[in-house]
């Protein structure tokens, strides 16, 4: 465990620091319908219900400061803040911006903060920090490829979406128009068509990467693993994969993890596969998190401790909980699953079924399946 623990502070260590000084923007501040601080509810000290800041930023590790109830929680690309009653004033830091002083009354809202009450907070960061219209609709592609953000699976709107952002010159969507032109997958196989698109996405490609964009980097591994419409070349594959993971890649780190896990003599190495796994799970990637509250659970690679791996599952459940209260039958499956195995939450076959069902009547094989067990 010492070996491990200095190699997790040297790795800490390198993840490259952005030194900046600019300002964040408050795009809105407004009361809304959602009831989530109600069913979320949290009491502050004095037995008094708080209310809930939804907070949109696009950035994983701000502070905040003020009349909060802590932890403050960070879900699906939001932060949860709940404050307690009469609360006017909200303090946001994010390491290289300058901290934001929020005012509620300058927002409409001169009473504070009210009990059972959810609002949102819309922080953007600089115009140099926003994604583009591409980066946009790329990102409403990945959705639909990966069933979240209120999207079900749905492989030819995902192709759809890909297919404008490769229009508006996005090298990742060029790429992975070609991946979809390859596999036939939302669109008819087509090879001519998949070696174009690889061909038009690899000079762009190359130069966002060399830019150290950390998604860009990953998909030009992909491009060189596979040799499609490119000389295969597996070194270069490896070198801009381990780029992508060591800048942040959450998919990357993943998947690194999973080498280390599984790999094969001096390549095996689980405690360094509990680093990328935690780096990933640190990012909100599900998969890395039940992975990593599996090892916790089991003792695999990790010493065993049962309140780290309770942490991750019930992380889990909350991301499911959203996600099936949302519709999503892919939510629903896991929030199911969570139930029938009492992770993160008391066994309850009961529970277990009705989100089955949930899932089950928008198409989930996997959930007719674990019906069926479940009779």
């Amino acid at each position: 465990m010492e070996r491990f623990s200095i190699c997790l502070l040297l790795l800490l260590l390198a993840v490259p620091v952005n030194i900046r000084g600019q300002k964040l923007f408050v795009e809105q501040m407004l009361v809304t319908k959602d009831l989530s601080a109600s069913q979320y509810r949290r009491i502050d000290t004095n037995g008094d219900a708080c209310g809930l800041i939804k907070v949109q930023l696009a950035a994983v590790d701000a502070k905040f400061e003020g009349n909060i109830i802590p932890p403050v929680d960070y879900k699906d690309g939001e932060y949860w803040v709940y404050m307690t009653k009469g609360s006017r004033e909200l303090h946001i830091k994010l390491s290289g911006y300058i901290p934001i002083e929020l005012h509620l009354a300058d927002y409409k809202i001169p009473l504070g903060i009210q009990p059972l009450t959810t609002y949102r907070l819309t922080v953007l960061m600089p115009q140099s920090e926003t994604l583009s219209v591409g980066e946009q609709r790329r990102k409403v592609a990945d959705a639909y490829v990966e069933g979240r953000q209120g999207k079900e699976h749905d492989y030819s709107e995902a192709f759809k979406n890909y297919m404008e952002a490769a229009g508006l010159n996005d090298p990742i969507s060029m790429a992975e128009v070609g991946f979809r032109y390859m596999n036939g997958q939302g669109v008819e196989k087509d090879s001519l068509k998949a070696v174009e698109w690889f061909t038009k996405a690899l000079p762009l490609l190359q130069k966002a990467a060399e830019d150290e964009d950390e998604e860009a980097q990953n998909e030009l591994s992909r491009l060189y693993s596979c040799g499609y419409g490119i000389n295969k070349d597996e070194a270069e594959s490896r070198k801009w994969f381990l780029k992508s993971a060591e800048n942040g890649y959450a998919q990357a780190q993943f998947m690194l993890g999973l080498e280390y896990e599984h790999g094969s003599g001096e390549d095996k190495d689980g405690q360094m596969a509990a680093y990328w796994y935690l780096r990933a799970a640190s990012q909100g990637h599900t998969t890395a998190m039940e992975t990593l509250a599996n090892m916790y659970e089991k003792g695999d690679a990790v010493e065993k401790n049962q309140l780290i791996a309770d942490m991750w599952y019930k992380k889990l459940f909350e991301i499911y909980t959203k996600q099936a209260t949302e519709g999503n039958h892919q939510g629903q499956y896991n929030l199911g699953r969570l139930y029938e195995l009492g992770k993160g939450v008391p066994l309850n076959l009961e529970k277990a079924k009705y989100w089955y069902r949930e899932a089950a009547k928008l198409g989930d094989e996997w959930a007719k399946w674990r019906l069926d067990e479940l009779k």
